[in-house]
């Protein structure tokens, strides 16, 4: 992920209500002028497909940039015949084999399914049964399901191919991303636990274990548990309370068929349908996704190429065109994402309003149940059984006094339109060493100026150093200020600091169009720079409590 939009996930760990994660355009610049370092296939198989917005399929536009799928842009997604590998095992479960488990199925875990579900039901005992257990593990898993597009016979769509003919590129990237899908790894399981009362005969459980193997995997005429033998298993069984806990990962959504068996007889037929399941074109767990870039696409590099004909350096042109149009692109998911925020934050305020009414009843109505906001409870979202993570209606409505939706509204709009340079510049006078949130003041004007980068913000935020201090010279510099006052905050530097407008989003992306998007040089746009240079704010409070979940609600009485 690139580092200028790290911002847009954040580990859900604590209570807070407000996070400011910096975008430096240091990780912009580095994205936008390496093309080399973009240009080449790659394979995303980390956490960035836990956080993935949408669902990965071929052909799917991907934006790297807000770690989100776009839409597909093919007329038709035609790739070669997939492979599979496939595996199955049943195998006694002891502390060898668990403590040699992540390291010899590292492969096979796939996210830590398979882990998951050994620790949960392996460790310790369920309820008042404190009898020792012996247990067998029965897995199938089709991995390495390689589902790959292939272009010569997947055209671009007659829509796709009139955008790039008429050069409009922005509206190409944007509604596509900068890749595309071009193969899918993905992974199935099917995990049946088999557990049972241990006795003090080893010799016994060791033939009951026998006869479970023996009749889940015999093959042919000869193999096949006598009637005496199934007579025993079932007689066994029921002694040693034999219990079958199953889970099945990724399995296709195919004819219904009964995926949890009531006997060791129909244990078979239930791993064979679900073996049919995960053999499905549509099965799976994503692990891994392979995306290439549109510009190395045949048909969208020729349609490109085509308009740039008799237009100078072909390659030049490219680069341009690919890192302004990243930058609209940008802007436009800054803003739709600014936007999401406000309607989720709005939603979340009126639903409390509506359901958990905490004014004095007369002046609502006199008929109107009250919540006590100190004593009714929400459930944080992220770890619902948490107590500690529990909140009450009060913090909830304290959280939206201080951060109200509508705020988040007048932010996106400068953002786009632009402001001056800052609505709160400091009030006194500031030099080196200070150190207060009148310097955060000052630090945010400069940043918004472009005199000071964020990455030098972040590492003294709030401390008027020697980064605050050149950039502050260099500001005075630029408005003509006289040299005694380079180097302090005045009065005569915040009168020359008001009266400057900051350009908005808005006129970057009209001077990109205006110079066009092949021959444009955002470095050189100072909106541009400004639009890149920005703070996105993550409310984990937003992100974690809604839509509220009551743990208990208490009403209020009042004295009529």
């Amino acid at each position: 992920m690139p580092l200028w939009f790290a911002g847009y996930f954040v580990n859900r760990r604590s209570i807070a209500s407000s996070l400011r994660i910096p975008l430096g355009i240091a990780g912009v610049l580095l994205f936008l002028v390496s093309p080399s370092l973009q240009a080449a296939p790659r394979v995303i198989q980390d956490n960035r497909l836990t956080h993935l917005v949408g669902t990965p399929t071929l052909g799917r536009g991907y934006s790297q940039n807000s770690n989100q799928l776009k839409s597909v842009c093919f007329e038709k997604v035609a790739g070669g015949r997939p492979t599979l590998d496939f595996e199955f095992e049943i195998e006694e479960i002891d502390q060898r084999f668990l403590g040699s488990l992540l390291e010899r199925d590292s492969s096979r875990l796939k996210g830590q399914h398979f882990d998951e579900f050994l620790r949960k039901h392996i460790e310790g005992t369920d309820g008042a049964d404190q009898r020792p257990k012996r247990s067998l593990i029965a897995h199938v898993t089709v991995d390495s399901y390689y589902k790959y597009l292939d272009e010569t016979i997947s055209p671009l769509s007659p829509h796709v191919r009139r955008l790039l003919k008429d050069k409009r590129y922005a509206t190409f990237f944007s509604s596509c991303g900068f890749f595309y899908i071009r193969s899918v790894r993905t992974f199935s399981s099917y995990i049946a636990l088999l557990r049972f009362d241990k006795t003090s005969d080893k010799k016994g459980d060791d033939v009951f274990i026998n006869l479970i193997k023996q009749g889940v995997l015999s093959f042919g005429a000869n193999s096949e548990l006598s009637a005496d033998q199934q007579e025993k298993l079932i007689e066994e069984s029921e002694s040693r309370n034999l219990q079958v806990l199953t889970v099945g990962i990724g399995l296709s959504k195919g004819k219904f068929v009964n995926l949890v068996p009531v006997s060791i007889s129909q244990f078979r037929s239930t791993i064979q349908s679900a073996v049919g399941l995960m053999q499905d074109e549509h099965a799976g767990v994503v692990t891994s996704i392979e995306i290439a870039p549109w510009i190395e696409n045949p048909e969208v590099d020729m349609l490109i190429g085509e308009g740039f004909e008799n237009d100078g350096d072909s390659f030049s042109r490219l680069h341009h065109l690919e890192s302004n149009a990243q930058i609209i692109s940008y802007i436009s998911e800054y803003r739709d994402y600014r936007l999401d925020q406000f309607y989720s934050a709005r939603l979340c305020l009126e639903h409390l309003n509506t359901n958990y009414p905490a004014l004095d009843p007369k002046v609502l109505a006199r008929n109107e149940r009250v919540v006590d906001p100190k004593r009714t409870m929400f459930r944080n979202l992220a770890a619902p059984n948490n107590k500690d993570l529990f909140v009450s209606l009060e913090a909830f409505r304290e959280h939206f006094e201080r951060f109200p939706p509508n705020h988040i509204i007048e932010e996106n709009r400068r953002y786009l339109k632009g402001s001056k340079a800052n609505d709160l510049l400091p009030q006194v006078v500031l030099k080196r060493g200070a150190k207060s949130s009148q310097v955060v003041r000052l630090q945010d004007a400069l940043v918004r100026l472009g005199f000071m980068s964020k990455e030098d913000q972040v590492l003294g935020r709030g401390f008027f150093g020697p980064r605050t201090e050149r950039s502050l010279v260099a500001f005075q510099k630029s408005v003509g200020l006289k040299k005694a006052h380079w180097g302090t905050f005045n009065d005569s530097t915040r009168t020359a600091m008001d009266s400057i407008k900051v350009s908005g989003a808005y006129t970057c992306i009209e001077k990109l169009h205006s110079a066009g998007l092949a021959r444009a040089e955002f470095s050189e746009i100072p909106s541009c720079k400004n639009a890149l240079n920005v703070t996105v704010s993550v409310d984990r409070f937003l992100n974690e409590y809604c839509l509220p979940t009551p743990v208990q609600v208490h009403y209020r009485k009042f004295d009529w």
